[in-house]
């Protein structure tokens, strides 16, 4: 029951906050906050071999559902909290609750077909929203129809383009309904080897991976930071997690695995996003793009799993998409928190942020060495794995360093520019943002109730730098306590 629950409060709490974000944004969002905060209690209790019945249709949780409730719902939770000051917290809010409700029925469902179409829903409300986000709030005279179009249509697509290929692979002429009756043939082998491949393509095309990457690039430029984790990250990973479960099933029905050919297809595309998305996160001068082009690299990365299935890989594929979705909402959270006290996204104008913002300074270098990890992390170990199991040899282990590096130095960089010389932009920046201490003088007669409320509502209000700083390293306390951890089972 607390698995439906979760499911329940989440898809209750985001259309609820959403229906209220035009009329009422700050009851709207706190409504989301309190629902986020609610489903992630909810993940804390949940246990890990927990099955309830909906309409004849079993749902039942695992270690990866109970880590991903847990993860999600608190990264909304605080990311809301960010956005009380940066802008856009009920539609980030609510859209993201009602997609972790998809994302927590597409994982617990038995089902590709029916998981690829929730997932649909989900995608489809994680990117038109927050594209339309400030229209909807009456902050834009225009909607950008655009933006929401081009990513609803790759976000939803993908989805069905999934339940399309699921649905094939088990009729007459897909690889596990042609195999029902004997061992597989000639067809069969060729038959899975294509569906593989094509999963493996639908991967990239969801979380936005080279060569699909423009569409990802134009929603994380076009929409707040704090709207990416649910869209990107999280949206990515619990799709991709659905993705290769399918793919272990196809792979192990009767020895049904990729041959030479379809290995180096999958590899070569997913070396592209890892090679180039790594490069352009690098390059890049704007913070979302960095942000952007880092969960490019790593769609790359999980597209190896494709090349590697097995229960090794998809083990090592469920940490590293969790973990990874994590740091990625802390550096979003941080990119918000970042633009509100400093007033720019260019790292060019962020030169000695980390000088006047203590606080978020330590939330950065806790995302570094988190997204970059060391051996012994469950981050670490589970990116070598899955490199290593679908490129063995020393072009394997080059290419685990090439994914290692370019996060540190990219992260490396935004670090590096925050301990030069003030720019005008960050020396002008006020201290109440940057997250140092305020004192209020209250104007109020001493001593009564009333006298501490307002005195108690000033010091919060003069001090909100602080409180969104302490919320960044929150972020990136969980993204690294799930780096280090990774999924630990508890079931059984």
């Amino acid at each position: 029951m607390i698995l439906a629950a979760a499911i329940l409060v989440a898809l209750a709490g985001g259309l609820l906050s959403l229906g209220l974000a035009a009329r009422l944004p700050r009851t709207a969002a706190a409504l989301a906050i309190g629902a986020s905060a609610v489903v992630a209690g909810l993940g804390l209790v949940l246990d890990a071999g927990a099955t309830f019945v909906v309409g004849g249709t079993a749902l039942a949780a695992s270690d990866e559902v109970r880590l991903v409730t847990i993860g999600w719902a608190a990264a909304l939770m605080l990311l809301g909290l960010v956005g009380l000051a940066a802008g856009g917290a009920a539609v980030v809010t609510g859209a993201g609750l009602v997609a972790l409700a998809a994302g927590l029925t597409a994982l617990t469902v038995d089902g590709p077909t029916t998981a690829f179409g929730v997932l649909v829903v989900g995608a489809l409300v994680a990117t038109i929203l927050p594209a339309l986000g400030g229209w909807l709030t009456g902050h834009a005279d225009e909607p950008p129809v655009g933006l929401a179009t081009r990513s609803a249509v790759a976000g939803t697509s993908a989805g069905l383009l999934g339940l399309v290929v699921a649905a094939w692979s088990v009729s007459p002429s897909g690889p596990l309904g042609s195999t029902s009756l004997g061992e597989p043939d000639v067809a069969a082998r060729a038959a899975a080897g294509l569906a593989l491949v094509a999963m493996a393509a639908i991967v990239i095309v969801r979380g936005g991976g080279i060569p699909a990457h423009l569409w990802a690039a134009r929603f994380v430029g076009g929409v707040s930071p704090l709207a990416v984790p649910s869209a990107l990250a999280w949206g990515t990973a619990v799709f991709a997690l659905v993705a290769i479960r399918w793919s272990s099933a196809v792979a192990g029905s009767a020895s049904l695995r990729p041959d030479d050919v379809e290995r180096l297809l999958i590899i070569g595309a997913a070396l592209a996003s890892v090679l180039l998305g790594g490069l352009a996160s690098m390059l890049h001068d704007d913070l979302e793009h960095v942000l952007g082009y880092q969960l490019v690299q790593n769609v790359g990365v999980t597209v190896l799993a494709f090349a590697a299935l097995g229960p090794q890989a998809t083990s090592a594929a469920a940490t590293w998409l969790i973990a990874s979705a994590a740091l990625g909402a802390a550096f979003a959270g941080w990119i918000g928190a970042s633009r509100w006290a400093f007033g720019t996204r260019r790292l060019g104008d962020l030169r000695g942020w980390a000088r006047r913002a203590p606080i978020l300074a330590a939330s950065g270098v806790l995302v570094v060495i988190g997204s970059v990890g060391i051996p012994g992390m469950a981050l670490f170990d589970a990116r070598a794995d899955l490199v290593s199991g679908a490129i063995p040899g020393w072009l394997g282990t080059a290419v685990i360093a090439l994914a290692t590096v370019t996060p540190l130095l990219a992260l490396g960089r935004v670090l590096a520019t925050g301990l030069q010389r003030p720019s005008p932009e960050v020396a002008g920046a006020p201290d109440a943002r940057v997250g140092r201490m305020v004192t209020v003088i209250g104007g109020w007669s001493r001593g009564g109730p009333r006298w501490w409320l307002r005195t108690a509502a000033s010091v919060a209000r003069a001090n909100a730098g602080v409180g969104i700083g302490v919320v960044t390293v929150l972020l990136s306390v969980i993204g690294l306590a799930i780096a280090i951890a990774g999924v630990v089972t508890t079931a059984g």
